[in-house]
């Protein structure tokens, strides 16, 4: 009995409670590693936050992880991530991902589409940066209505994208 009390799963409660303590350590990691990072997550109208998403494969890859979506610094739903993809890939990483929406249109139609899957190419456009420390984000052109960036990569995988990566909207 014993043994069961300490091995015991947690309750949905504690659970969201552990991810969102994961998500504001990926957005301070985010904040201190990424420069220009805070001016934008000051400016998105809402930010979906993958604090450990798992990508791997060999010829036939994966792609797995969970988070929160903050509004106005709040979380307001959970997420799961799913991708797959086949091709020239082999080895595995871990790394984050924040999804920025930079307009209020940009982030009701991620929610609305959220419930049944948002898929990234086919139900929205997203600009990607892939950054580590000394890197620096350059916006050309119009703005974009969704920004992601990918940090805190750690592994080895050739290539990283979120096309073909579909966002779905959890209970907790």
């Amino acid at each position: 009995m014993l043994l069961l009390a300490f091995t015991a799963p947690a309750t949905a409660s504690e659970r969201a409670r552990a991810l969102d303590a994961r998500v504001d350590l990926a957005l301070a990691e985010l904040r201190a590693t990424v420069p220009g990072a805070t001016d934008l997550l000051d400016r998105a109208r809402g930010v979906l936050v993958m604090p450990r998403v798992l990508r791997g494969g060999f010829i036939v890859g994966a792609t797995t992880g969970e988070g929160a979506l903050r509004v106005d610094g709040r979380t307001v739903d959970f997420y799961t991530i799913a991708g797959a993809s086949i091709g020239f890939q082999a080895g595995g990483e871990v790394s984050r991902h924040a999804l920025l929406f930079m307009t209020d249109e940009a982030l009701a139609d991620f929610r609305a589409g959220a419930g049944s899957g948002w898929e990234v190419g086919a139900s929205a456009s997203v600009t990607m940066f892939t950054l580590g420390a000394e890197d620096r984000m350059r916006l050309g052109g119009p703005d974009p209505e969704i920004i992601g960036i990918v940090f805190g990569q750690r592994g080895l995988m050739g290539g990283v994208s979120l096309d073909g990566s579909r966002y779905t909207r959890v209970e907790r």
